[in-house]
């Protein structure tokens, strides 16, 4: 029985500085990120991967270099896996522009597929390019475990559709913390959901990433 274990990358400054970092800044990982990820690390060591699966931003591959050196397990950049295309917000943190997302982010979650950022994509969009992705990953690695380094925006938004979780119905958000690992199963050619952001390798660090997925 394979596992895809979905990871948020570790703390980065566009978490501090609350900037919306699709494509437009890419920093590396905080002091306290690099802590998140060397626990990460540690917790994957007893777990046999097939293949580290990351978004190309450095935060999330940075992270992503972490478990691959834990478990041997090669790096693959996957584009499927980048933060929400965000649009003209993209490089913004002010209070205007996350109010804007936060509006559209609210259209999602009642069930507005067609919602968009401006000049940016839809929920529909979103939700195809993660879920193709894990079907691709299903398919390419029946019998095999994986982990996924993605984005907080990207996860919570969509992985509640694809991962329910008990006594959520989908409209408030589902927080992750940075290096929250979800963990989907292939059971009778489906995937299943075993686990949501579970933090437990992080209980010594102080306890970050609990508010709004910004």
């Amino acid at each position: 029985m394979g596992r895809i274990y979905l990871v948020r990358h570790a703390e980065n400054r566009a978490n501090v500085e609350r900037l919306m970092s699709h494509r437009v800044i890419d920093y590396s990982l905080t002091d306290l990120g690099r802590e998140q990820a060397d626990a990460l690390g540690r917790w994957f060591l007893d777990r046999a991967l097939a293949c580290v699966y990351t978004s190309p931003l450095r935060r999330a591959r940075e992270t992503a270099e972490y478990i691959a050196r834990a478990t041997g397990a090669p790096v693959v950049e996957a584009e499927a896996l980048r933060e929400l295309r965000v649009g003209r917000l993209d490089g913004r943190g002010d209070d205007a522009a996350w109010a804007e997302h936060d509006q559209i982010v609210a259209r999602w979650r009642a069930g507005e597929w067609e919602a968009r950022f401006p000049e940016g994509e839809s929920y529909r969009e979103a939700y195809d390019r993660l879920a193709g992705l894990l079907a691709q990953l299903a398919w390419r690695h029946p019998d095999e475990d994986v982990a996924v380094v993605g984005h907080g925006g990207l996860y919570s938004t969509v992985l509640p559709r694809l991962c329910p979780v008990d006594g959520h119905d989908g409209t408030s958000p589902l927080r992750l913390r940075n290096t929250a690992v979800t963990v989907m199963r292939h059971e009778g050619g489906a995937l299943v959901c075993e686990r949501w952001g579970g933090t437990d390798h992080l209980p010594e660090l102080p306890d970050v990433g609990l508010g709004p997925i910004r």
